[in-house]
């Protein structure tokens, strides 16, 4: 049975819905992460703790960014079997994992661009969802211009759910 703060955290489903709930009018972000091309992935297991961390390049037209993503409880197995992801490890072992579920496995997520920093990266921190530290707070220098997540949602930015899909893809992520 999950307990409340394993309900509470963040899950990767919960981070997706959240940020199209936000910004549902937006032409972009989800809308447009085909135009992202994700590459570099490295595995990072830590199979003592039942985590997996991702982190991959994420390249646009805007610029190359690196989306990282921490999946907790993950179920890693000795051997390979049909039902299993198989990948290779940072450390260039190969590794096999029962594919997480984005709507149950708990997760925090990082990218360095500026739409995850000034929009999402507060927030997520506030709700336990941020891979590593907080930038600093932002100040607002007019008050001419609405705020940029003015319901205060969790999210990703469109490099963050480009990878998800890929990992999707590779079969790391279950939907």
């Amino acid at each position: 049975m999950l307990t409340l703060k394993q309900i509470y955290e963040a899950q990767l489903s919960r981070l997706e819905q959240d940020a199209i709930r936000g910004f549902p009018g937006t032409k972009k972000r989800q809308n447009i992460m085909t135009t992202v091309n994700v590459s570099n992935l490295q595995y990072v297991p830590y199979v003592q703790s039942n985590t997996l961390e991702i982190k991959a390049v994420a390249k646009t037209a805007g610029g190359t960014y690196h989306p990282s993503i921490m999946i907790t409880d993950v179920e890693f197995h000795d051997e390979d079997t049909p039902d299993v992801a198989t990948f290779q490890g940072s450390d260039g072992q190969e590794y096999h994992m029962t594919p997480v579920s984005k709507t149950v496995h708990n997760c925090t997520v990082v990218c360095d661009c500026m739409d995850f920093r000034w929009r999402f990266a507060m927030t997520n921190y506030n709700d336990d969802s941020l891979l590593g530290n907080p930038p600093p707070p932002y100040i607002r220098k007019t008050t001419t211009r609405p705020p940029v997540n003015p319901l205060s949602v969790i999210g990703l930015c469109k490099h963050l759910f480009r990878l998800v899909d890929n990992l999707e893809a590779n079969r790391i992520i279950r939907p």
